[in-house]
């Protein structure tokens, strides 16, 4: 849960809980790290299990957290501006592990949903209608 949601909650969804209407939330505030060292082994060795022949991340957290120590890229925005372009695949070696990487905005963005980018819900409809009509 990040705060933006923990404010919501609490703004529109505990009073029912004090009433005893809902149920209480179980949900865990983001952590500061989401991919650690441990946790990246574990995605690399899922990759290699599925034998993914292409592996889709949706928004900056996967390419910051996971991608970054194989590809250097700290976000979509710096992909796209290392020439990969917004929507493009491109491979990536995992530990061994050679897949195809489409790296696309997160889907709030891409709907526009809440706090979002104007650039990016462009980029990505523009994106979506091109990949459409060359299918």
């Amino acid at each position: 849960m990040n705060p933006g949601q923990k404010d919501a909650i609490d703004r529109a969804y505990s009073r029912y809980v004090k009433k005893g209407i809902l149920p209480a939330i179980d949900y865990p505030p983001v952590p500061e790290t989401f991919a650690d060292k441990s946790r990246r082994r574990e995605l690399v060795d899922e990759l290699k299990q599925s034998n993914a022949k292409q592996l889709v991340l949706l928004g900056d957290e996967p390419i910051t957290n996971f991608l970054d120590y194989y590809y250097p890229a700290k976000s979509l925005a710096e992909l796209t501006q290392k020439g990969r372009g917004y929507g493009r695949v491109f491979d990536v070696d995992f530990d061994s592990f050679r897949t195809k990487v489409l790296p696309l905005v997160h889907p709030r963005q891409a709907c526009r949903l809440g706090y979002s980018s104007n650039f990016w819900a462009a980029t990505h409809q523009k994106w979506v209608s091109t990949f459409m009509t060359s299918q």
